[in-house]
């Protein structure tokens, strides 16, 4: 079944689709040349902002504490 539709869609495109090797290779340089420009502009973006490291570090846990409130039974 899908043997038929591929073989079907190939068909139909080459009667349809015609793009010369010309063509082909332009669109292939362009697609990279425009793949190369947004890389380095997003390297670019991302390496100017300072990376910033938070946590959620409190000095006042209890961790003694925490584990006696802790209740498993009320369940």
């Amino acid at each position: 079944m899908i043997e038929e539709i591929i073989s079907t869609v190939g068909r139909y495109a080459d009667e349809k689709v015609r793009v010369s090797k010309g063509l082909l290779m332009l669109i292939t340089i362009g697609a990279f040349v425009v793949g190369i420009i947004t890389g380095t502009a997003v390297t670019k973006l991302v390496s100017s902002k300072k990376a910033v490291c938070r946590s959620s570090y409190d000095e006042d846990f209890d961790a003694d504490e925490y584990v006696r409130n802790l209740s498993f039974d009320d369940e």
